[in-house]
Parts: C-alpha cells; structure tokens; sequence
C-alpha cells in the first residue's frame, strides 16, 4: 500500500456491475451476428466457387466471433472476481499509513513515558510521590496497549489491502492476449484477397497464436517439461456453457487432463459436474438413524455434465488415434520412438476409460453445500487409477450393516494390456475371482473341478486337481469359454458332503458368477485376436460389483478384421466391423463358434486370418 492507494468497494462493485452488462450487451450482439452468418454459410440453394470461398472467409470470421466472446467471458468471470474480493470497507492508504505511523509513534512515547515514570518511583523520596509515579508507569503501560491494538488495527486495514490487490492482480490477463489475438486475425483475413477472391492463409500466425493463447492461459509446460497448470482458469472455463466453451479451449482442457496428476484428474472431473440439489436430512433422522443403523448426514449432490465431458472424451480420442497412426508409421515395434508411442497411448486410453466411468456413474455426492463432491483418485502399485466417491450404501463390517448416504464406492481402472497380452491377464483375474468367490483357498489347495450341464445340472465329470494346474489346463489348451454347452465349476469340498456342495453348484447366483466369468473370457478371446487395447475395470459400487472391459481399436484391429472378411467371406453370412469387434465383442465370438460348428476347417483359416500368416 502507498499513500496514493485508494479503494472503494461500493464503487467498484458498481463499476463491476456496469462492466458485466456492458460485455453481456456485447456478447449477445456477437451471438446474434454469428447466429446470422451460420444461417448465410448453411444456405444449400446458393452454390458456387466463390460462394465456397466466402464460407471459408466467414468461418474465419465466426472463430474471431468466439475468440472476442471468449475474452468477454473471461472479463465477466474476472470482474465478478473483483467484486467478490473488495470487501466491504472503504481503504485510503494515505489516512491508513499516517494512522499506523502515529500508533506507532504514540507507543514509542507511550513506553519511554511509562519507563521514565517507573523509574522516577523506584528514586522517590516520599512514598506517596513513589505511589504516584509508580500509577502513572502503568497509566502509561495501558496507553502502550490502546497503542499497539490501534497500530494492529491499522495494519491489517493495510494487510487486507495488499491481500485484495494481490489476489486481482492477475485478472484481465488472459481477455488481452484473445483480444490482441482476435485484432491479428481481422488483419490476417482483410489482406487474404487474390484478384477479389478471399485465399485463407491456414498456416497464418494469427491460427497458432490463438491456439498458444488458450494453452498459456491454462497451463504451462517449462523448458525441463514440467507442467504448472492454472486451475483457476480451468475452473472458469469449466464453468462456461458448454456452448460457450470454444473447440480450442476443449482442446486445451483435454490436454490439461491428460497432463494432470492424481490429485488433479479428480479436481478436474469435479470441475465437469453441476450441483443438483442440496439436502438437509431433519435433525430428527440424524439422531435417530444409528439406532436404525443409518448414518443420516446433511450432503449435496451433483451431477456430471454428459455434453462437457463428450466433448472432451472426443479430443482425448483424437488423441490416443494420433498416437496410433504414429505407431502404424514408424511400424517398427523395437523403435524407441513407437514404445514412446504406445506408452503414451496406453496412458491415453486408461484415462479415456476412467472418463467414461465417470460418465457413467453420473451422481456424486458431498459435503452439505461444498464446493465439489467428495471424489479421489490415487494410483496403485500397478499402475491401476482408483477412484473412490460418495453413495448411499453399507459401511458396516461384514457382520454388521450400517447403511451411510455417505458410504465410500470405489471403481478400479487396471492400467491399459495390449493383444497377446490380455488372454494371460484374464486368466490371472479369473483365478483371482474363483478364489474369492468360492471359499478363499489359496492357489496351491486341492480342489474338485465338476464339469456339468448348464440345462439340467448333471454332473458330467468330476476330479482333483491343485487350482493352479486347473486353471492353467483348461486356459492354455483350450481357452476358458471354448467348453461348449458345459460350465466348469470350482469349489471347495473338503469337509463338506457331496449332497452340500451340488446344492451350492446349482444356486444361480453361483451360475451368473460363472457364466459372467466365462463372457468376459469370450470378450478377451475376440480382443486379443484382434490386437485390441483393453482396461480391466473392477467395480465396487451400489449399482455394481463386477468387472467390465473397456476396449478400443489397436494398431492392428483393422487389418485383421479385414483378413477375417477375406480368407472367410464364403463362409460369412454377413461381414464383422471393427465397431462389431470392439463394442459388441460376444457376438463376433458366437460368430466363431458358429463357423467352427458347420466347418471345424474354419478354425486354421480364422488362425491364419488373426495371426497374420
């Protein structure tokens, strides 16, 4: 603070106030002049050359349009920001300081005063001169203490001051860079003529310092790589209108996700929700609820926002195809620039997924009136992204159930397996689930494997073997879920009877474990021969506690999907896509048991079709 400051915040909240209308006058004037040139660019009944020129020149136009609405944008969000940060008191720096200095001398005085008196009463010949004294030492040591409280008062007057012009500072930063941006363009385009003919520049300056514009003013990356990102900016473009969010910026967010740590994964996907209610539970289902056991709690609830989070879902996977036309390029998997790729892709695609997830839980819940939902992301020591939120559901031990709307659901996003790697990775998780789906043992326990019909429940046959070898046995020669018309089932017996365990073999919830297990098996057959990327994600949620494989197209899906329609399209009734293989991977998996039925031949031909001989 310096004695020329000065600040009144009724002022400029008015101020404040008048800017805002004035930029959302603009801004509606904008929309509606770009509203127009939609409708003129959009007309079928005008055709021809120039015509086609002067939709280019008008589109160029209509990006300027959003970069000046974007700069209002920015300027309307930075002034309600100054409005909320001026307080409420009026700060003249020249009364402040000449008030804090003259505290200050004031106490300089006020002590020596109090010295000078205490110790004229240690001296005094009289007692009552020494009695006087000694009262006006500590007259003079409460005026210090009036002193002192005055110079406080002051100085957080000037404190609140600094904190105020420190905290703006930065506003109306990024509106000028768009802004001189925008005055570049109109340039650009006004001398882009040729014989009357408007001639795009697309490689003009004003194209790539719009880009540089938005990324600056989200994040930065130095010259060691380091990414700093400016979650107050990111904060405000998330909440625009999703129509008032421009591709450049969707662009810009998607890379700021895919640069983001944990922690700002989870700030950023909070950032994609809208608050949908706040809900006060009555005081008397707060007490009363444990007796009940429920955990009543005041929470709020938000709501992801599907058309902000699918469009930045797309430019995440015009990402992760960018990596991959790269991968098919360089061609060479030994190539450290195609494992640089790929790697990156990987990261792509688990982020891509757990996006989706995201997505698709759809409600998240709170403290009462946050500013967010409670939702966390960390990683584990396999690379797998965990995120764990809020809903209503158990929290009590196993023995107990203790119903919270609170209650902690967690989603578990394995890290991204590619091809031949996926069979060997689903066998592994299918162990897992039998063993703790049926009884715990461990993996070198002795079991009884009973194959039986999935019609009638007979028994078909039976015998012992260690887990390991069982799982091992049926996955390598044969592939889990290639056992047609028959389910193996893995339990248990020791110490049961025979009649115990056949009742728990029949129980349908056992059979729906089973024949789950054994799609996702079919899911991983058709994803691996297809050379598929794939996360593995593990629920645990109210809705759901299974597993669910998120695949998308690999580096060599499409080809192999092309060899299938080639070497077998005597035999294909009708020919499988690669939207077939990757989003409805059971069917195409039936398709290869059907052809396999009517020709067993077909099984070399599919072979030499999906392993490129």
């Amino acid at each position: 603070m310096t004695e020329n400051d000065y600040l009144n915040p009724n002022e400029i909240k008015a101020q404040c106030d008048a800017a805002i209308m004035r930029l959302e006058r603009d801004n509606d004037a904008l929309t509606r002049v770009e509203n127009a040139l939609e409708q003129f660019i959009n007309d079928d009944e005008i055709k021809s050359v120039a015509y086609d020129a002067l939709k280019q020149q008008i589109s160029d136009y209509k990006v300027l349009l959003q970069v000046m609405q974007d700069a209002n944008c920015s300027d309307i969000s930075d002034f309600t920001v100054l409005k909320a940060s001026v307080g409420d008191d009026v700060l003249i720096g020249a009364d402040i300081l000449a008030q804090k200095q003259a505290s200050w001398d004031a106490r300089i005085s006020d002590e020596n005063a109090a010295e000078g008196y205490r110790r004229a009463s240690y001296t005094a010949e009289w007692p009552w001169i020494s009695q006087y004294y000694s009262w006006m030492a500590n007259h003079y040591e409460q005026m210090v203490q009036i002193d002192i409280r005055l110079y406080n008062e002051w100085q957080t007057k000037e404190d609140a001051f600094n904190a105020i012009e420190a905290s703006t500072r930065c506003l109306f930063q990024s509106s000028a860079q768009l802004r001189q941006t925008a005055q570049n363009g109109l340039q650009s385009i006004t001398g882009a003529f040729s014989n009357g003919t408007y001639v795009p520049d697309m490689g003009a300056t004003w194209r790539t310092e719009l880009t540089q514009a938005y990324i600056n003013r989200m994040m930065v990356i130095d010259a060691f790589g380091t990414t700093t990102i400016h979650w107050t900016e990111v904060e405000k473009v998330l909440s625009k209108d999703v129509t008032e969010i421009t591709d450049v910026e969707y662009e810009t967010l998607a890379a700021i996700y895919l640069k983001a740590d944990e922690e700002g994964m989870a700030r950023f996907l909070a950032c994609c929700m809208d608050r949908k209610s706040d809900v006060d539970i009555p005081w008397y289902n707060e007490a009363l609820g444990p007796s009940a056991g429920l955990l009543n709690e005041d929470y709020s609830e938000w709501v992801v926002n599907e058309k902000k989070i699918g469009q930045i879902q797309t430019e995440i996977v015009a990402r992760s195809e960018e990596l991959l036309a790269q991968m098919r390029e360089i061609g060479d998997s030994y190539n450290p620039d195609y494992q640089n790729a790929k790697n990156e892709r990987n990261n792509v695609l688990q982020r891509l997924s757990l996006v989706s997830v995201v997505a698709g839980v759809g409600t998240f819940r709170g403290e009462y009136q946050g500013t967010h939902p409670m939702i966390s992301i960390t990683k584990g020591e396999e690379r797998e992204l965990i995120v764990t939120f809020n809903e209503f559901r158990n929290v009590g031990s196993e023995s107990t159930t203790t119903m919270s709307n609170l209650g902690e659901s967690t989603v578990t996003i394995d890290f991204t397996i590619n091809g031949d790697s996926i069979i060997f990775d689903k066998i592994r998780d299918s162990e897992v689930a039998f063993k703790a789906y049926f009884c715990n043992y461990s993996a070198e326990k002795d079991v009884v494997k009973f194959v039986y019909n999935k019609t009638n429940g007979e028994v078909i046959s039976q015998g012992s073997k260690k887990l390991s070898e069982y799982i091992g046995e049926t996955l390598g020669k044969e592939t889990l879920g290639k056992v047609v018309g028959t389910v193996p089932i893995v339990g248990d017996i020791a110490g049961l009877g025979m009649d115990v365990v056949m009742e728990q073999v029949k129980q349908e919830y056992a059979l729906e474990f089973i024949e789950g297990q054994f799609r996702t098996m079919d899911s991983a057959n058709i994803y691996e021969d297809f050379d598929c990327s794939v996360n593995d994600v593990h629920f645990d949620t109210t809705e759901n506690t299974h597993e669910v494989l998120y695949a998308y197209e690999g580096e060599k899906t499409e080809e192999r999907v092309r060899r299938v329609n080639e070497i077998l399209q005597t035999e294909l009734e009708i020919r499988i896509s690669k939207e077939d293989v990757v989003t409805n991977p059971n069917s195409v998996y039936d398709l290869y048991l059907e052809l396999l039925e009517r020709n067993p031949d077909n099984q070399d031909r599919y072979d030499e079709a999906v392993n490129d001989k």
